[in-house]
């Protein structure tokens, strides 16, 4: 399960964070976190295939985000416009050929980053015949997120709403980083994440047993939560999405 790929990655992370990156520069790049929105290898535009989206977010010592399928990430030292980003660990799920090979493109070419520049609102990234483009993203709406209990009441796939069934599916985000919810017919719990402009769970298990019509309801909710979503809140009113137009919709209790 993703999930766990992505556990695998922040151990890794943490390995690389411990050991860093001695004779990188010290600089800190500005805090935050962006979208690519263009991209050129040799004279070649990165394909950016619908919402499976491109991330890039900094910390003081390490970069990550989601390459259009997988988690990655590394260790980076920046000082006066040069950019040095330490080797890339990323998870291994796999997904359809055409976002993997937007993946490829974009790792391959984020190797070659040698230099940066910042802005408000854009990032750019060069190297060895290659241009990164990227915007800041929106920041998740933590404080109406969290301690409260949503109940699920519609399930989406593209175009398609279906309201939800069986006993009340609920999501709780607690500020201590631990969750809890259901899918109708198991329990959730876990932990929780903010990665970037997304929530990934962590420590994530759903417990129990589904009847046959509500399989179907608990496999697209658990694949909505646990390969990461964005979250987007109008009042009272919770909707989480995913990467091929997968989403839930829940209201406040």
């Amino acid at each position: 399960m993703r999930i766990l790929l992505i556990v695998f990655m922040l151990l890794v992370l943490g390995a690389c964070g411990a050991a860093g990156t001695e004779d990188a520069p010290g600089e800190v790049l500005p805090l935050g976190d962006w979208q690519l929105t263009s991209g050129d290898v040799e004279g070649t535009p990165i394909p950016i295939v619908g919402d499976h989206r491109i991330t890039l977010s900094f910390t003081e010592s390490e970069f990550g985000g989601t390459a259009a399928c997988n988690g990655y990430g590394g260790t980076y030292g920046a000082s006066d416009g040069d950019l040095q980003l330490g080797a890339i660990a990323a998870t291994e799920m796999a997904c359809v050929p055409p976002v993997m090979e937007s993946e490829a493109s974009y790792l391959a070419a984020l190797q070659r980053v040698t230099g940066y520049s910042a802005g408000e609102e854009t990032l750019l990234l060069t190297g060895d015949a290659i241009t990164l483009e990227f915007a800041r993203l929106e920041q998740i709406p933590t404080a109406a997120l969290v301690d409260t209990v949503w109940e699920l009441d519609t399930l989406v796939e593209g175009d398609v709403a279906t309201s939800a069934r069986g006993e009340p599916a609920t999501l709780e985000l607690r500020g201590d980083g631990t969750l809890a919810g259901g899918t109708g017919c198991r329990t959730l719990e876990g932990n929780w994440i903010e990665s970037g402009d997304t929530i990934q769970f962590v420590d994530f298990a759903a417990d129990g047993d589904c009847p046959a019509d509500l399989q179907d309801q608990d496999a697209h909710i658990v694949t909505v939560l646990g390969d990461g979503f964005t979250v987007e809140i109008e009042g009272s009113r919770l909707t989480v999405s995913a990467p091929g137009r997968i989403g839930l919709s829940y209201q406040a209790r």
